[in-house]
C-alpha cells in the first residue's frame, strides 16, 4: 500500500511539474495563452486607433533620399510626378490581423507586468493622440532611406 501511496504521489508530482512547464509556454510565453492572446489583441486595436487618430487625412509626398557612402554626399529629391495624396487606411479589419501578428512576435518572452506597462503607455499615447483629431489637416514630409 505504501509503494502505491509513494507511487501516486510522484506521478502526481510529475504530472504537477509538466502541468506547470506547459503553462509557462516553452517557446517563450510567460503566462497562459489565452492571457497572452487578450494582451496582444488590446496592444494590436490600440496601436490602429493610434495611427488613424495621428494619420488620417493628413497628406505625403514622399521625399527619397539617397545617400552615398563613399563620399558621403547626400543627393535628395521630391517626386515631383505626383501629387501630395491623402493618407487613407484600410478597414480596422483588414490592419487587425497584420498588427495581431506583429505584436504577438514582438512580445513573446515578456511578462504580464512588462506587457502591463506597455499597454499603460499605448493607453497613455492615445489619449495623446487625440489632439490630431481635429487638427487641420497639412502635408507631411516623408523620406526613404536607401
Amino acid at each position: 500500500m505504501k509503494k502505491i501511496v509513494k507511487l501516486l504521489l510522484k506521478v502526481g508530482i510529475v504530472a504537477v511539474s509538466v502541468k506547470a512547464l506547459a503553462g509557462k509556454h516553452s517557446s517563450g510565453y510567460k503566462m497562459s495563452m489565452d492571457d497572452y492572446k487578450e494582451y496582444v489583441k488590446k496592444m494590436a486595436v490600440l496601436d490602429d486607433k493610434i495611427c488613424r487618430n495621428e494619420l488620417s487625412g493628413f497628406f505625403v509626398k514622399p521625399m527619397l533620399i539617397n545617400q552615398s557612402d563613399e563620399d558621403g554626399t547626400i543627393n535628395s529629391y521630391k517626386d515631383s510626378s505626383s501629387r501630395a495624396k491623402e493618407i487613407v487606411f484600410p478597414e480596422e479589419d483588414e490592419t487587425f490581423a497584420i498588427k495581431y501578428s506583429y505584436f504577438f512576435e514582438r512580445n513573446k518572452g515578456k511578462t504580464k507586468k512588462e506587457l502591463d506597462e506597455e499597454l499603460e503607455k499605448m493607453k497613455q499615447r492615445l489619449k495623446e493622440s487625440n489632439k490630431y483629431l481635429n487638427e487641420e489637416k497639412r502635408e507631411l514630409d516623408i523620406e526613404f532611406r536607401f
